[in-house]
């Protein structure tokens, strides 16, 4: 059995206002020490946060609802007899915590023992230097984030004189520290911040009514540009006005960036190595061969700070790094986390993530997206010539990632003569996500992140299309 070691103070701790104070990470350690100890637990892990959220919505000129939550969050592994058991609490005091780490041994007491089980180790990379807190998000008053949606509200109102009324106006921050302990001797912190606007507006024009909805997010409050997102999303309602159905028929297509982000969120399990051994993947254990166009280069990076799930490690303390996937069409590398990559003989690449901090970390992406091309929307819409420019897809919650196969709802515009022409509304498109990604013709330059999965806009050579 390896003897669990007390780590030194945390490292890397930032500013104490967004963290917990020394005292009370200290105490954590020890009573999570003490009583996996005393339990005799093999390894055990600490993650913990100290997180604070506000929500501001705008309705009608009016601040129409503000909430806001501070909340700190122990969450405990060990390792007991080669079962990895998890439990968590949100009570920072010694009883809590030792009741957490009961709670986790008996979790792992009903689990079959597994010999791939581990925490990982120091790794003697350097953690990268990422600009991820910024402290203006904490220190700016309320009413000047009121402020924004309500510019943002403004603004989309102003667009077109077919907005008629904006749904919801809203303005999100999350901000905190996040620390992780283990017994083999990692000792990591980092602070964060995240504030995002959206907006959804409704053009009106006779009978005929369309919304939009749209959203920005950074890590710096600086970078939101509330009257630019207000005017697009209330443009984008007005030009969705007198939509028509497209020819039925197989043809090109233009993916924006947002939507091409959203089929590669499908694809990303089939990268997973989880799957591979699963045979849930849709190209299997093929490293070096070809599985997409030429035009596609596919990385992960937990190091991207335009994805929401930047962070110097990933949720087991792995150091966060940049992983080709797909380079120039051929598949290079599949993500794995610390269990798979001792159940499948190879190296993490950093890709533990945890759905809250009251999860235990799974294998997931980082940041996956497609490298962007040179060429411009336009020059996309040029390319393609007679076609159809798809801005939004419905129903994507119903295709396979398993066999790639799917069948959604859509609207855009029709491509005339290389430029964007009427709007469509209400077709079908169908396909294979594989086919989808085999078929990229061009790679636009527009890059854009839809959380943690980002895409140039993609001209896509030949997509089946139901309409009139």
């Amino acid at each position: 059995m390896t003897a669990a070691r007390t780590p030194a103070r945390p490292t890397r701790t930032p500013p104490p206002a967004q963290g917990l104070d020394e005292g009370t990470v200290e105490r954590v350690i020890e009573a999570v020490l003490v009583e996996s100890k005393r339990l005799g637990a093999a390894e055990w892990e600490i993650y913990m946060n100290h997180l604070a959220e506000r929500t501001i919505e705008i309705k009608s000129r009016r601040l129409h609802s503000h909430e806001r939550a501070e909340t700190a969050t122990v969450a405990v592994r060990i390792l007991l007899d080669r079962r990895m058991g998890f439990s968590y609490t949100t009570l920072l005091e010694p009883e809590s915590l030792r009741r957490a780490v009961r709670s986790a041994a008996e979790t792992a007491r009903c689990l079959d023992p597994d010999e791939h089980y581990g925490l990982p180790h120091p790794s003697t990379a350097p953690l990268p230097m990422l600009d991820l807190f910024d402290p203006a998000v904490p220190a700016t008053g309320v009413n000047e984030k009121i402020g924004l949606a309500m510019e943002m509200e403004a603004a989309a109102l102003r667009a077109h004189r077919s907005v008629q009324r904006v749904r919801k106006a809203s303005y999100d921050e999350l901000y905190g520290t996040v620390y992780l302990f283990n017994s083999n001797g990692l000792q990591l912190s980092y602070a964060k911040t995240y504030a995002s606007l959206s907006v959804m507006a409704v053009a009106e024009k006779g009978a005929d009514s369309e919304s939009a909805w749209d959203f920005d997010f950074s890590v710096r409050l600086s970078d939101l540009d509330p009257e630019g997102l207000g005017e697009r999303v209330g443009r984008r309602a007005a030009e969705r006005l007198g939509g028509t159905l497209p020819r039925t028929g197989q043809g090109p297509v233009v993916l924006e960036n947002q939507v091409a982000a959203q089929f590669l969120s499908l694809l990303a399990p089939s990268f997973h190595v989880e799957n591979v051994v699963k045979k849930k993947s849709l190209w299997g254990d093929i490293l070096g061969r070809p599985v997409m166009a030429k035009a596609i280069t596919l990385v992960d990076s937990g190091i991207e700070t335009r994805g929401s799930n930047a962070a110097p490690f990933d949720a087991e303390g792995v150091v966060s790094r940049r992983t080709p996937v797909v380079e120039r069409g051929t598949l290079r590398n599949h993500l794995c986390d610390t269990y798979w990559a001792r159940r499948t003989g190879r190296a993490s690449t950093a890709n533990a993530r945890r759905g809250s901090s009251q999860s235990p970390p799974v294998l997931s992406v980082s940041n996956l997206h497609v490298e962007p091309g040179t060429l411009k929307a336009s020059a996309l819409l040029a390319e393609c010539g007679e076609g159809v420019f798809i801005t939004e897809v419905i129903g994507l919650h119903t295709a396979d990632p398993i066999s790639g196969d799917f069948s959604l709802g859509a609207m855009g515009r029709s491509i005339v003569k290389g430029k964007p022409s009427g709007p469509v509304r209400g077709f079908g498109i169908a396909g294979n996500l594989a086919r989808l990604f085999r078929g990229v013709a061009a790679v636009g330059s527009d890059l854009r992140f839809m959380g943690a999965y980002g895409s140039p806009s993609l001209l896509i050579s030949e997509m089946h299309i139901s309409g009139n």
